[in-house]
């Protein structure tokens, strides 16, 4: 049986069944009475003026860069980042200049920010991106895909916009939500979802019930547990994400030394069917930390539901570790889909 990189947070009962086929009996499926007590939910944790529901992240990015800025402006983002960042920068015909990543924190370094730009910058999974300055604030979005319940949610810059994806710690399956306290943005951004993703009334109905299981006690336990547990049990040499303000802890990641060792535990879990990955692909080929890190990158699985499987993901990647150790000097750069498996073919790899 395969084990997930991520699983929804959801935990539905008989009650909630009955719900959703209401919401599909009532013929209001979009848009409506569980989509307006969803983003009232977020205005009252967040304390935000306005919440706007939509169908994804990446539509709540389009529509926040296009209510906010005008088309054509020079747009900065980081080259580490899922591609949504890019595709709402181009979707407003902006004009792109990639940015660096600290090779520390996995953020994007940004200095002050010229008069003439904008930024998106992004929370990497979950690690709290700073607030942007009082001048850079209506020049500068939030793309806090994986920044649920961050303190400083809703209030860095002019708009934020969190993802409610499947593969989030709260999710509505699919879905996103715009945070703004500016009226006139929030007006534009939702005449632009009306058009382009108007989020489900079951989505919204699923996006609460989630949230209810994101902050019961047993959950944040759980999910504590399986990451001290993968610390401190993780036997070769690896390095976290420098969390400098506050993180949501919602994944797992961490880098190995060379992108060979991380190749062999790829490879080893991937036998036994455990999905693991490497995120995220450089938007850009020219830049030194971004590429460092995305080539000795892991994310193992985290999720409440893997943790009977959690000793095994454990003692595979500590095996292949150790037998990578047992080559030394070799680095594979090269190839990312390429996994050593002897030492003579390791020697062939580093003469090509």
């Amino acid at each position: 049986m395969s084990t997930e990189l991520c699983r929804p947070n959801l935990n539905l009962h008989v009650k909630d069944f009955d719900a959703i086929r209401n919401i599909l009996n009532s013929k209001w499926v979009s848009n409506r009475d569980h989509v307006a007590a969803l983003e009232e939910v977020f205005i009252t944790r967040f304390k935000v003026q306005f919440a706007i529901a939509c169908s994804s992240a990446t539509t709540g990015l389009m529509a926040a860069v296009k209510a906010a800025w005008p088309p054509g402006v020079t747009i900065e983002l980081p080259a580490f980042t899922w591609p949504s960042t890019l595709l709402a920068a181009q979707f407003n015909q902006g004009k792109i200049i990639f940015q660096d990543i600290r090779q520390d924190t996995w953020l994007m370094q940004a200095g002050t920010l010229p008069k003439n730009r904008f930024r998106i910058v992004v929370d990497i999974f979950g690690n709290q991106y700073s607030a942007a300055k009082p001048s850079d604030k209506s020049r500068t979005i939030y793309d806090a895909a994986h920044g649920f319940d961050l303190p400083k949610l809703g209030h860095r810059g002019i708009v934020e916009v969190v993802s409610l994806s499947a593969t989030k710690p709260v999710t509505a399956t699919e879905g996103g939500m715009i945070l703004t306290n500016e009226a006139d943005i929030a007006a534009k951004a939702r005449q632009i979802v009306r058009y382009i993703g108007r989020m489900e009334e079951i989505n919204a109905y699923l996006a609460k019930r989630s949230i209810e299981n994101f902050d019961s006690v047993g959950y944040q336990q759980k999910m504590e547990a399986i990451r001290e547990k993968y610390i401190a049990d993780l036997d070769f040499e690896y390095e976290l994400q420098t969390i400098p303000e506050a993180s949501n802890r919602s994944s797992f990641q961490f880098l190995v030394k060379n992108q060979f060792i991380r190749n062999r535990i790829f490879a080893a879990l991937a036998e036994k069917d455990i999905v693991a990955r490497a995120y995220y692909e450089p938007l850009a080929a020219h830049l030194e930390n971004t590429n460092e890190v995305f080539n000795r990158i892991i994310s193992l699985p985290f999720h409440p539901f893997m943790a009977d499987r959690q000793d095994e993901i454990i003692d595979l990647a500590n095996r292949a570790a150790m037998a990578s150790n047992e080559i030394t000097g070799v680095t594979v750069v090269e190839n990312l889909n390429t996994v050593v498996h002897t030492k003579q073919e390791a020697e062939e790899l580093t003469m090509q």
